[in-house]
């Protein structure tokens, strides 16, 4: 008599799927000698963002015809708080260049922490939960530390 076949648990599938993606993004990666700095990349990323940003926000002032409307308002309003997050931001970029960096496939020095979280979000697709933090922390040989 055939045996059934065994059921597969969809939730251990992707628990597996997320663990061996954490191991070969921490494998993908080399160590940078100590003393050696990031390329800068995570401040052009900030600077190009700004740059960006900046373009937007001249074609919003440019939709000005007489008075606002309550939409382009809350666009002016909203925009006072990206700068003042922007501020915080660029100085968090600043201490980016100073945690352990690796050498990326595509030859960029990045922080590893920034390459782990990268990875983290590509892996759930941007859905993250502890557990998922935690599995891919641990597999990548980093701890939940490392990511946050």
């Amino acid at each position: 008599m055939p045996q059934p076949a065994p059921q597969l648990d969809p939730a251990a599938i992707e628990q597996d799927a997320l663990a061996e993606h954490a191991r070969q993004t921490a494998k993908s990666c080399s160590w940078l000698a100590s003393g050696q700095r990031t390329s800068g990349l995570t401040g052009e990323i900030y600077r190009k963002n700004l740059r960006r940003l900046k373009t937007l926000e001249r074609e919003l002032y440019n939709l000005r015809s007489g008075e606002p409307t309550e939409d382009l308002r809350w666009l002016y309003d909203n925009l006072r708080l990206v700068h003042a997050e922007l501020q915080d931001l660029k100085e968090s970029v600043r201490h980016l260049s100073r945690l352990p960096a690796v050498r990326t496939p595509t030859e960029d020095a990045i922080p590893r922490c920034v390459v782990l979280a990268r990875g983290l979000l590509t892996a759930t697709k941007d859905r993250l939960t502890q557990a998922k933090v935690s599995i891919y922390g641990r597999c990548s040989g980093s701890g939940p530390a490392a990511l946050g």
